[in-house]
């Protein structure tokens, strides 16, 4: 996860007094405990070095940082982004943790192979929908 000094960098503060420290700071943690909502609990420990999980972690303390009142509005374009990379990470950790390989598909389409069963699924998603489909096994 990122640090304190990180964030300020990716944030583009250069300056801070006592209130901007605790300002970025508690959008830092919200955004970490957010990421691992998404996620999963253990993605320090099963994806540690993985830079999205640090990258996805600045965009949202970003987000909550710099739109703290109720007006604010993100891009379709971040927020697809974001939904993008948390169903990677989930994937890749499901993957990390129970062995699973995972390999991608043109655009917004994963293909899980079970390691044990050789089971294999397509899972896609199209206009924020999920879906699961089994495919057969891996010949």
């Amino acid at each position: 996860m990122p640090t304190l000094e990180e964030a300020l960098l990716y944030l583009g503060i250069d300056y801070t007094d006592e209130m901007t420290n605790a300002n970025v700071t508690r959008a830092l943690a919200t955004a970490a405990r957010t990421l691992k909502g998404a996620v999963g609990e253990d993605i320090d420990t099963y994806l540690p070095d993985d830079p999205r999980v640090k990258e996805l972690t600045l965009i949202y303390t970003d987000d909550l940082y710099s739109t703290r009142g109720v007006a604010a509005k993100v891009s379709g374009a971040t927020r697809r982004l974001v939904a993008d990379m948390e169903l990677q990470l989930r994937l890749e950790l499901a993957r990390a943790k129970e062995g699973v390989e995972v390999e991608s598909a043109p655009k917004s389409e994963i293909r899980l192979t079970d390691g044990t069963t050789g089971a294999v699924h397509s899972l896609k998603v199209e206009d924020g929908a999920l879906t699961l489909t089994e495919e057969g096994t891996k010949s």
